[in-house]
């Protein structure tokens, strides 16, 4: 990892960051025979299970800036806003997909943190990713599932009563944005 960071005032900075992992036997999804034994008999299955697979490379850029408005008059000194991004890149030695949950991602938050108060209201995208591998098991063929392009609004605040007491609420995907999954093509909707 190579990271610049600037802090350039009290609770404020901006951080660019490069990173770069070798990854050995990462973990996949995979379909494959077994033979299951039972005191009625010996039975075939094809198990799907988590199982440790090649190595790959991991590579990609980080960037996010936070800034506290603090030279707002009170009660408006307690706002901030946060912005960061994620561009990441992978394949495998295996098959030369992407790795399986990784994808690119945006957010942007409006937050208020002043006297025990605080409120938070969250821009958030994620890129497509790959959610599963294709399989092939005998003739049969299955293409990889992906997730699509999905973004939410979300909004959450508290107030801490006292040190050992505090009252929030939690409101997720306030725009009802619904998660669209599909195969290889993005026009074989599957969910």
């Amino acid at each position: 990892d190579l990271s610049l960071e600037w802090y350039y005032d009290e609770g404020s900075y901006a951080a660019l960051a490069y990173f770069r992992k070798d990854i050995d036997g990462y973990l996949g999804y995979n379909t494959l025979p077994e033979t299951v034994v039972v005191p009625s008999g010996s039975y075939e299955y094809e198990i799907s299970r988590p199982i440790n697979e090649s190595s790959t490379e991991v590579d990609g850029f980080e960037f996010a800036v936070q800034h506290m408005f603090t030279t707002l008059p009170e009660p408006f000194d307690g706002l901030g806003v946060i912005f960061n991004v994620t561009k990441v890149d992978s394949s495998s030695e295996q098959d030369d997909l992407p790795l399986i949950g990784l994808g690119d991602s945006e957010n942007l938050i409006l937050f208020y943190e002043k006297a025990g108060f605080q409120v938070r209201l969250a821009y958030n995208n994620r890129g497509r990713f790959m959610q599963t591998k294709p399989v092939v098991t005998g003739t049969r063929q299955r293409d990889g599932h992906y997730v699509d392009d999905y973004k939410q609004l979300d909004l959450s605040g508290s107030y801490d009563i006292n040190e050992n007491f505090t009252v929030f609420f939690e409101g997720i995907n306030l725009t009802n944005e619904l998660t669209v999954k599909n195969a290889e093509y993005k026009n074989q909707t599957l969910q």
